[in-house]
């Protein structure tokens, strides 16, 4: 590791904060800076003169290793493709290139756990069309309880799963959502989001993506579970996850390490879902068309 680092670096832009915290609470000499740029933090540690810095595990290595032109690359890229003007999976598929590009071990870590659930069939038995929706009783972003039951009194709705606050893809997504709100409104239906975390991490969602729908909090994903949606994320992305600085026990309150597949349900007010969209892997979505006209059609 090198040496002392002046905290006015590139890695703190005006629009781009780094928040210091400790890494290693054991380690009274051990500082991290983390740069969290919207879209996937990174950290950075730091030392001066005679402090000592533990060792670090090579994928943690790799995160510091990038320079402050491949964050800025990357935070760039985030915000290029939230807001393209494109269908919402080829922003999702532009934002996917770039990490495959700037962060090459992640990606072949998540093409490891998709080859692995898609091989077990994860999220086949979740609800088909035509079956119940099971209900649910779930906080939101406010901490009021929210059941399905009182959400179809409004008409039809998307249920979309996302994986939390930290997760680009779904930042992605769940912007895109918000941006035709009014149109998903003229169907006559509405949405709610549905994610693993505490209620802080929630809100926090919901305020930087601009959501004007409800965000539900899945505590230690029971609902997810019940659906057969809930995955473990495997050795591999736990340890980058934490290298990134990304605690999943911290925004969950479990030590779990388990995620739900972002699935998308279209629950008519029958109480049945008219439409579903299951893939074990995070990067694709249901399409915002797709939904709308799922909408629509639900009785």
């Amino acid at each position: 590791m090198g040496s002392a680092v002046a905290k006015q670096s590139p890695w703190q832009a005006p629009a781009r904060s780094a928040v210091p915290f400790m890494h290693n609470a054991t380690d009274e000499n051990s500082v991290t800076w983390r740069a969290d740029f919207g879209c996937a933090p990174f950290v950075l540690r730091w030392s001066w003169p005679g402090m000592r810095v533990p060792q670090l595990p090579p994928s943690m290595d790799e995160t510091i290793a990038m320079t402050s032109p491949q964050l800025a690359a990357l935070a760039d890229a985030f915000v290029g493709c939230r807001d393209l003007d494109a269908p919402l999976n080829e922003r999702l598929d532009a934002y996917s290139s770039a990490i495959r590009k700037l962060i090459p071990s992640y990606a072949h870590a998540v093409d490891r756990l998709v080859a692995r659930l898609s091989g077990n069939g994860a999220g086949a038995s979740a609800p088909q069309p035509g079956e119940v929706m099971p209900a649910f009783v779930l906080p939101d972003e406010t901490g009021r309880l929210t059941s399905l039951d009182s959400l179809l009194r409004n008409g039809p709705i998307a249920i979309t799963f996302h994986r939390g606050h930290w997760c680009p893809w779904c930042r992605i997504s769940a912007s895109a959502l918000a941006k035709v709100h009014s149109e998903i409104r003229g169907t006559g239906g509405h949405l709610a989001a549905v994610m693993p975390e505490l209620q802080t991490f929630a809100a926090e969602f919901k305020s930087n993506t601009a959501s004007p729908f409800p965000v539900l909090t899945d505590v230690d994903n029971g609902y997810a579970l019940s659906l057969n949606l809930a995955i473990w994320i495997g050795p591999d992305l736990k340890e980058l996850l934490s290298s990134f600085g990304r605690f999943l026990p911290e925004y969950q309150g479990n030590d779990a390490w388990m995620l739900p597949i972002p699935a998308t349900f279209v629950v008519g007010r029958d109480g049945r879902v008219s439409a579903r969209f299951v893939d074990p892997d995070f990067r694709r979505r249901m399409s915002v068309e797709e939904m709308i006209a799922a909408l629509q059609a639900a009785p």
